[in-house]
């Protein structure tokens, strides 16, 4: 989280990552979201109506429910999104209240995690851009080459697709 901070300010934004607290507790980690979010947007040098989300994995999941919950995100990046246990599914039913244009970012060899039983994030992700254009939000796929060894590595840190981040961002915040 301190690399993508570090570019996002670098890209001129300000960036605040918070880590989640354990055991997680999906309703809880929501929760400290949202919490984190009135904590940036009450910071003298943000300007609270040009805010966005990004997320990874499952923070991605945590992301995609904030925004879903709270219309004022000007942008959401999902990046490989994990299904945590049938949240994502849950979610991806009922997306009316999701007003933030997503960018949904996956590694073409990403294949999930074995400890969640999903095995093709791409298939996953594939999905949740249905979902936000059958319910009519604005929603941009892009499928990266396979990235070497474990393709939901990608993300971990800021790397080649990080342009393509910046561009949406300077787009809808900007």
């Amino acid at each position: 989280p301190e690399g993508t901070c570090r570019a996002l300010a670098e890209a001129g934004f300000v960036g605040f990552s918070p880590i989640r607290r354990s055991p997680p507790r999906m309703s809880k980690q929501v929760e400290d979201v949202m919490a984190a979010v009135d904590a940036v947007k009450a910071l003298e040098f943000v300007n609270p109506d040009r805010i966005a989300l990004i997320g990874f994995s499952r923070g991605a999941l945590l992301s995609l429910m904030v925004a879903n919950r709270r219309p004022e995100f000007m942008a959401l990046v999902i990046m490989a999104v994990a299904p945590g246990r049938g949240h994502l599914e849950k979610e991806m039913a009922d997306l009316s209240a999701l007003t933030a244009p997503a960018l949904l970012l996956v590694a073409e060899n990403d294949v999930g995690s074995r400890s969640t039983q999903h095995n093709d994030t791409v298939a996953l992700m594939q999905s949740l851009e249905g979902a936000l254009k059958n319910a009519g939000r604005d929603a941009r796929m892009i499928v990266y080459p396979p990235y070497p060894g474990d393709g939901h590595q990608l993300f971990s840190t800021v790397g080649s697709y990080w342009n393509d981040v910046v561009a949406f961002l300077k787009r809808r915040l900007i």
